[in-house]
């Protein structure tokens, strides 16, 4: 079994903030004046009377986001057939239960919880 830290480090991409898939727009009497992301508008200066627009290009946001969701699954998949190898359950008719209940108990403390979680819940259903 790797590390478990490698299991929850997406290597591929990270998380992505919606801030960078973001414009901003600056508009003073119907024409643009200024255009950018949140990051640069944070320093700009304008008159009082002008109207701000932020735009999420969510295509691309949501693409990242399917990316990223992507990856996380496939780790999260390898963990799981990790640990079955691991305690030698890989074709244990109840591993999966086996494992949803080690994930629901372990998963908020990471995966070494859900290893040990695992492992005792192993020892009740198989070695009975």
């Amino acid at each position: 079994m790797k590390p478990f830290e490698y299991y929850s480090q997406n290597t591929k991409t990270f998380y992505p903030n919606k801030s960078d898939y973001t414009i901003v727009y600056v508009y003073d009497k119907g024409r643009l004046i200024w255009e950018g992301n949140p990051e640069s508008f944070k320093g700009q200066v304008f008159n009082k009377d002008v109207v701000t627009q932020r735009v999420l290009n969510e295509v691309e946001y949501k693409e990242h986001l399917r990316v990223y969701n992507q990856e996380t699954s496939k780790l999260h998949d390898e963990f799981m057939q990790d640990l079955f190898e691991e305690f030698s359950v890989t074709t244990h008719p109840k591993r999966h239960k086996m494992f949803n209940y080690a994930w629901d108990k372990g998963h908020a403390f990471g995966f070494s919880d859900v290893y040990s979680q695992f492992g005792d819940i192993v020892e009740l259903v198989v070695n009975d």
